[in-house]
């Protein structure tokens, strides 16, 4: 399969408006075809209820008790039919006379002593709750702190739609439609038996009901009339406890023995004797043109970056954490793509483009500080004074002549030169993720720079990730040492020079993961002295600190 039939088959089912590729399901023209709903924020706290009863009794009895106090409601008010009582903020809108009626009819016909002790864990943490008349004598009954550790547990299995508990609590809401006459089925369809919903996720059958339901339960969203009961639900959650924050079960670089960043240290002088080695090589044998050296300038200067840039992350470990590795590589393929361009399809034109393009974007940020300059009340000669960056531009020419470029330097964007230079894969695979981590985008924020709390009564939030690196991967210096090799040993060919059978890079990969080497570097004396002596001094710092 050839590199433009596989980019043709990426999201070739969805449909494209503007710059949006659009799944099939959420795309029409006119109208808004799929709407997103909110089960945590909205639907847990409106089917919590009957998750309670489940819990305390069992899916029978709770779906018998649920279905009678939902009948009771929808018969004790006038107005109350065109409510759903199989959601909590629906018992709202009932009338006090009303509220009685319900407690009378279950006293009766139901039992309300059951239900009653059941919720009145729910309407100890939560007094202001729309059901809390079902709870009217029991909640002073109820122990605070059983309260807690039953919600709790319960909220934290319900917190995810496709768990048993919240199933269950979906397939009796579906019930209550049901019985309430809210649910209404044509002649020739027949409801869903719930009550193999006891089996799931155990059986085919029970996992086909579940989806039936689920699709189902997607209505509550239209019979939701007012989110004063699911705001105050939440917001409760800052009375009932503070954030958790789960310990993090991935390399930190605090974590990291002394050892293995001092054999990383070792690891890394090795590479670098070995990649300068190189370097000596490529200075001692590349003929520069120095008639015409724009070429020569451009393609080293773009192989030393790469490396540069290597050095830079490799060398440094808490330059090897998720967040900042990503941008890394991101530079350092875009500098690579441009560099195996112009070795590929570079004419002298575009050489002169890309240099055109540089002293552009000099001259371009001179001009802004100009007018800054202006706008701050200098005169013309005193921003002259200043001489800015001009000094520069006219080492290779006179500003007047230099023009300015706002777009891409070769006149297209950075997708199709990797397509020229065969290298869609890396801009696919590699470049183009990377870019939420550079620009600070949502995905990159909630993978690298908040955590979620685990807090049940919490929803689910994210704080901010502030007080420690992102953990620690070997996926950007990895990457990027392997790209400073494929350049140094394209250059190394090109100038006729002998590639050696392993590059430095590839050394490094295979040193740094080697476990007896580490093994055997971490018991060397030297290593255990320096150890010791950096475990003294930190001691001995601390102790003075405290003293002060």
């Amino acid at each position: 399969m050839n590199n433009n039939k596989k980019h043709a088959q990426v999201l070739q089912d969805h449909f494209k408006k503007g710059k949006t590729f659009y799944p099939p399901f959420t795309y029409d023209r006119d109208v808004d075809r799929f709407e997103h709903v909110n089960w945590r924020g909205d639907f847990v706290p409106e089917l919590v209820w009957i998750a309670v009863l489940v819990k305390c009794y069992g899916f029978d009895e709770a779906k018998k008790l649920a279905c009678d106090i939902a009948f009771f409601a929808d018969q004790a008010d006038l107005f109350s039919t065109k409510y759903d009582f199989g959601i909590v903020s629906s018992y709202s809108f009932l009338s006090d006379e009303a509220k009685q009626r319900i407690i009378q009819k279950l006293k009766s016909h139901s039992d309300f002593e059951k239900i009653g002790r059941a919720l009145s864990s729910l309407i100890t943490l939560y007094p202001e709750s729309p059901i809390s008349f079902l709870a009217q004598g029991f909640q002073e009954e109820a122990d605070y702190e059983e309260s807690y550790k039953k919600i709790s547990d319960i909220l934290r299995e319900l917190l995810y739609r496709s768990e048993k508990l919240p199933t269950m609590a979906q397939g009796i809401h579906h019930d209550i439609g049901i019985c309430t006459g809210k649910l209404l089925f044509a002649p020739h369809l027949k409801p869903k038996n719930t009550d193999i919903l006891r089996e799931y996720p155990d059986t085919p059958e029970s996992k086909i009901v579940a989806s039936y339901i689920r699709a189902g339960t997607q209505m509550i969203s239209m019979s939701i009339k007012s989110k004063e009961w699911i705001k105050y639900f939440w917001n409760r959650g800052r009375e009932l406890g503070t954030c958790i924050i789960p310990p993090e079960n991935e390399l930190l670089i605090g974590s990291i023995p002394q050892e293995v960043i001092l054999y990383h240290q070792e690891c890394f002088r090795q590479y670098f004797e070995r990649a300068n080695d190189l370097w000596e090589s490529i200075e001692g044998n590349y003929k520069i043109d120095f008639y015409d050296p724009l070429r020569d300038e451009i393609l080293l200067s773009l192989a030393c970056r790469i490396y540069r840039l290597t050095i830079h992350i490799v060398s440094f470990l808490p330059n090897w954490t998720e967040d900042i590795s990503e941008i890394f590589v991101r530079m350092v393929i875009e500098s690579y793509i441009y560099y195996r361009w112009f070795i590929k399809r570079g004419a002298k034109e575009d050489y002169e483009a890309f240099y055109n393009y540089g002293l552009g974007q000099q001259k371009l940020r001179m001009e802004h500080i100009k007018l800054y300059l202006r706008g701050e009340g200098l005169s013309e000669k005193e921003i002259e004074e200043h001489e800015l960056d001009i000094g520069y531009l006219r080492k290779h020419r006179m500003p007047e002549f230099v023009p300015v470029t706002i777009g891409n330097p070769l006149g297209k964007n950075l997708r199709i030169i990797a397509e020229e230079a065969d290298c869609r894969e890396l801009y696919a695979l590699m470049f183009s993720p990377a870019s939420s981590a550079v620009h600070g985008m949502y995905d990159s924020l909630d993978l690298f720079y908040s955590r979620t709390c685990i807090n049940p009564f919490h929803c689910l939030h994210k704080v901010p990730f502030h007080w420690s690196k992102s953990p620690v991967t070997t996926y950007g210096s990895f990457n990027c040492i392997r790209i400073t090799d494929w350049v140094l040993s394209d250059v190394l060919s090109s100038i006729g020079q002998d590639i050696p059978d392993k590059m430095p890079g590839e050394h490094f990969v295979e040193e740094i993961i080697d476990k007896e080497r580490i093994d055997t570097f971490s018991k060397r004396e030297d290593v255990q002295r320096w150890i010791e002596n950096a475990e003294s001094f930190r001691k001995r710092s601390k102790n003075e600190g405290d003293e002060q």
